[in-house]
C-alpha cells in the first residue's frame, strides 16, 4: 500500500516537476526582470543609450560623437558612458529610436522572452544529439529544465530589465553552433552576423570558424553584417566609421563601471586588478590558446567547444557579469559529462546558485577582491570543465583504436 503511494508520488512529482519548473521561471523573470519586483531604478538604461544612437543616426549624425550622442539622450541627470555598440547594430537601434521608450522596451521585452526559450531549445536539442556517440545524451527534460534554468538566471533578470541585447546575441551565437553541426551554413552565417552585435564575445568563436575552415559560413556573416553596417559607413565613411567606434571602445574602458577590477567586469585581468596586480591585457593570449586548443581538438571532446570558448572569452580577454548569459553550452557540456553523478551535480548547483547571486548584495561591501567571486567560479568551470573534456576523450581513445583494430 505506501509503496504504491510512494510510486503515485513519484510518477506524479515526474509528470509535473519539469512543466512546473518552465512556468515558474518564467513567472519569476517577468516579476524581477520585467515587473521591476524589489528593484529600484535603472529601468531600460541601456535601452535609451541604444535609443539615443539610432536616433543620432536617423539625425545623420554619429553616436560615436559625443557631442551629438548627448543631443539625443532623454537623461540630462543620468551620466552616460560612452556609446560602444558596432556600427552593425544601426538598423536594430535605429528601428527602436523610432518607437517610445515604453514600446521599444516592450518590444525588446518579448524578443528577449522569446530568445530565453530559443536559446533552452537549442541548448537542450545540443545536449540531446551529442556530436561525440561516446557520450550518453541528457534526458528529455532538459527540453524544460533548460530554459527555466536560464530564466532563473539572475544575469537574465537584470538583462531585461536594463533593456540589453546581450539575450539575442547569445541565442544566435548558441544557433551558430547548432546550425553548424546540422551543416546549415547559410542560416549559420546570418546567426553569426547577429551575435556579431556584441562582438568582444565573438572573437574566440570566430577564430576557432576560421580554423575550421567554414568559409560560407564566414562569407554569409561578412555579407549580412556588411548590410547591417551600409549605411553608417556611408554616411560617415567606412575608415572614419570604423575609427571613430574603435576609439569609442577604447573611451568605453575607461569608465568606472567597465574597467579592469571594478565589480561588473569580470575575467581574470579584472580579478588580477582587485586584488592588487597590474592591469593587463590578455587577448592576445586568449586568440593564442584558442589556437592551441584547436590543434589539440582531438583530445577535447567537441561538444565541450563552445562551453571552452564561451568560458575562455569572459575568464581571460574581458566582459561584463550581464555576458554570463552566453554561457548556456556550459549547461550542454555539464549534462552530458555528469549524468549519473549525482555528487558533481551537487557540487554544481551550489556553484550555479553563489554564481546567480545578485551583485548588488555583494557589490555594496565594496571589497574588490570579493566583488570578483564570479570571475573565480568561471575560471573554476573552466578548469574543470577542460579537465572533464579531456579526461573523457582519454579514456574512449583506446577503446576506439580496440574497435578499429578488430
Amino acid at each position: 500500500m505506501l509503496s504504491g503511494i510512494r510510486v503515485f508520488r513519484s510518477a506524479t512529482f515526474d509528470r509535473w516537476a519539469p512543466p512546473l519548473a518552465l512556468a515558474t521561471g518564467f513567472a519569476v523573470l517577468i516579476a524581477f526582470g520585467m515587473a521591476g519586483v524589489t528593484r529600484r531604478g535603472l529601468w531600460a538604461m541601456d535601452l535609451e543609450v541604444f535609443q539615443a544612437a539610432g536616433r543620432t543616426w536617423l539625425a545623420g549624425e554619429s553616436p560615436y560623437d559625443r557631442a551629438a550622442l548627448d543631443r539625443h539622450y532623454p537623461r540630462t541627470e543620468v551620466y552616460l558612458p560612452a556609446f560602444a555598440s558596432p556600427p552593425a547594430t544601426a538598423p536594430f537601434f535605429m528601428g527602436l529610436g523610432l518607437m517610445s521608450e515604453r514600446t521599444a522596451k516592450r518590444v525588446l521585452d518579448l524578443m528577449s522572452l522569446l530568445a530565453v526559450g530559443i536559446l533552452g531549445w537549442l541548448s537542450a536539442r545540443m545536449a540531446r544529439e551529442p556530436i561525440d556517440p561516446r557520450l550518453q545524451p541528457a534526458s528529455t527534460r532538459v527540453f524544460w529544465y533548460f530554459p527555466a534554468l536560464f530564466a532563473l538566471s539572475s544575469f537574465t533578470f537584470q538583462t531585461l530589465w536594463l533593456g540589453q541585447i546581450s539575450l539575442i546575441t547569445a541565442t544566435a551565437l548558441q544557433a551558430v553552433w547548432y546550425l553548424d553541426r546540422k551543416r546549415r551554413p547559410v542560416a549559420g552565417g546570418v546567426c553569426l552576423a547577429l551575435a556579431s552585435l556584441k562582438p568582444q564575445i565573438m572573437l574566440l568563436p570566430l577564430i576557432w570558424l576560421v580554423l575550421e575552415k567554414r568559409w560560407r559560413m564566414i562569407l554569409v556573416s561578412g555579407v549580412v553584417a556588411g548590410i547591417f553596417m551600409a549605411y553608417p559607413l556611408i554616411r560617415g565613411g567606412p575608415i572614419a566609421e570604423m575609427r571613430a567606434w574603435m576609439a569609442a571602445v577604447q573611451d568605453y574602458k575607461t569608465h568606472d563601471p567597465n574597467r579592469l577590477g571594478a565589480c561588473f567586469v569580470v575575467g581574470l585581468p579584472s580579478l588580477v586588478v582587485a586584488a592588487g596586480g597590474a592591469a593587463m591585457d590578455l587577448t592576445l593570449t586568449g586568440v593564442l590558446l584558442t589556437v592551441v586548443l584547436w590543434a589539440g581538438r582531438r583530445r577535447i571532446c567537441a561538444d565541450d567547444v563552445p562551453a571552452l570558448l564561451a568560458l575562455g572569452g569572459l575568464g581571460i580577454v574581458y566582459g561584463h557579469d550581464l555576458d554570463f548569459v552566453y554561457l548556456a553550452p556550459l549547461a550542454v557540456s555539464l549534462a552530458l559529462h555528469l549524468r549519473g553523478r549525482p555528487t558533481a551535480g551537487w557540487v554544481v548547483a551550489g556553484l550555479t546558485a553563489v554564481f546567480f547571486v545578485p551583485s548588488r548584495f555583494v557589490c555594496q561591501f565594496g571589497l574588490p577582491l570579493l566583488s570578483q567571486w564570479r570571475s573565480a567560479i568561471g575560471l573554476v568551470f573552466l578548469g574543470w570543465l577542460l579537465s572533464l573534456s579531456v579526461q573523457h576523450a582519454a579514456v574512449q581513445a583506446p577503446r576506439l583504436r580496440n574497435l578499429g583494430s578488430r
